[in-house]
């Protein structure tokens, strides 16, 4: 394990790991970063390595919450939607000259803008997603390489109560960082991961149905879904979307999901941290909705378009995947969601259909039951009392997950 002078190896390591096997850098290509403004100094790591690596540009951009909150308290509502001139300009250019892009998740997000105006936070979100909603569906259908990652920062630590070494030491395994050659053991991960999903498309589902404590839930899934998960590719070259990654994910019909679900754990919706949710569903779109905290900001979250309020992603992950074997609730999404079956709020990845180069405008990803959207939130919904089937297009009842864990079908 990881000593605490060799802190600095860590991040060196990590930042080898996004570079090489994140976005497997093709030297001549430029890097976006996004990061929050506590994990700067790792960004500027990460371009470090990306110039290392053949990077022609790097530019790093910081989003930093203090200034949204100070917005909403000082700024007129009337001047809530405004955006930076050439915003979508900007973001258009990164799709147009094929920037890859690394993220990093921002922890401290959540508590600075907790008790902020959800419904300024939502005008403020529905402003900048509009202008910047090309690059997202670009992202989304895998235009460009891209990795979102997560990295130790004050705010995760005291979300956890680690110290920056106990911290490390707890990412290091399931980054696979303990191992002789991280890029080698990610790649047989993702083999692993490939191998369950082809079983799924054999499979030919058509529902899939939860049954656990506050869930009833039947999600249709179209005759042309496919299940993916892994590595993603352009041009055969690989690259890896999230580091760490557990599931396997598919889009639901967004017009055909019905019934109740729990959200078994906290998750962030503008801004604030919504925990003990509960989702009700007819006809794919959300009906009623309630939390024990944080309800208001669910309910303004639906109110960012049509799409925000129906399904763009379910996906399967088992509670022997090693973020679960933790017992940790991380309070990152990233891995949160990498620990538990989850189902996302907004758009869906046009590439998990058969032919995703036909779903290219709003229209044919509606009529084709593909979710439209300017944001996507995953919420987590499973737990070790979830069980989860399949029913196949021939009316065939597949047991998926049994009390969380994937039955020997998939394993």
């Amino acid at each position: 394990m990881i000593a605490e002078s060799s802190l600095n190896e860590f991040y060196r390591a990590y930042a080898r790991l996004v570079i090489h096997t994140g976005i497997n850098l093709e030297p001549g290509r430029p890097v976006l970063i996004s990061t929050g403004w506590e994990t700067y100094g790792f960004a500027v790591q990460i371009s470090e390595e990306a110039y290392r690596q053949g990077a022609s540009q790097v530019k790093i951009e910081v989003r930093d919450e203090r200034l949204t909150a100070q917005r909403l308290k000082y700024a007129p509502a009337s001047s809530w939607a405004l955006t930076p001139p050439g915003l979508a300009e900007e973001y258009q250019g990164y799709v147009d000259q094929g920037w890859s892009r690394v993220a990093l998740e921002d922890l401290a997000a959540s508590e600075i803008l907790e008790g902020a105006n959800p419904d300024g936070l939502r005008v403020v979100r529905q402003a900048r997603n509009r202008l910047t909603r090309p690059y997202q569906a670009a992202q989304m259908s895998d235009r460009f390489p891209w990795v979102v990652i997560a990295a130790p920062s004050p705010a995760w630590m005291k979300k956890l109560g680690l110290t920056e070494l106990e911290l490390v030491k707890l990412l290091e395994p399931l980054l696979l960082l303990n191992t002789p050659d991280p890029q080698a053991a990610w790649d047989a991960k993702m083999h692993a991961i490939e191998h369950r999903c082809q079983r799924l498309n054999s499979l030919k589902l058509k529902e899939l149905r939860y049954r656990g404590p506050g869930t009833d839930l039947v999600i249709g899934l179209r005759p042309e879904h496919l299940w993916v998960g892994g590595a993603s590719e352009i041009h055969g070259r690989p690259f890896l979307c999230n580091i760490p990654t557990e599931e396997v994910f598919s889009a639901p019909d967004a017009f055909a999901v019905n019934g109740l679900v729990a959200l078994t754990k906290p998750v962030s919706v503008l801004g604030a941290l919504v925990q003990g949710g509960w989702l009700v569903f007819k006809d794919g779109k959300i009906v009623d909705s309630g939390a024990e905290r944080n309800a208001e900001n669910l309910k303004r979250y639906f109110e960012i378009d049509e799409g925000a309020s129906r399904l763009g992603e379910v996906a399967l992950v088992d509670e022997d995947s090693p973020i679960a074997l933790s017992g940790r609730l991380f309070g990152s999404s990233l891995y949160d969601e990498n620990a538990a079956c989850h189902i996302a709020l907004g758009a869906a990845y046009p590439i998990c259909y058969a032919d995703p180069d036909q779903l290219v405008t709003d229209d044919a990803k509606r009529n084709r039951g593909c979710n439209v959207s300017t944001v996507h939130t995953d919420v987590m919904i499973g737990s070790p009392q979830i069980d989860i089937d399949g029913i196949t297009s021939q009316g065939n009842t597949v047991p998926l997950l049994r009390q969380g864990r994937f039955t020997e079908e998939l394993r």
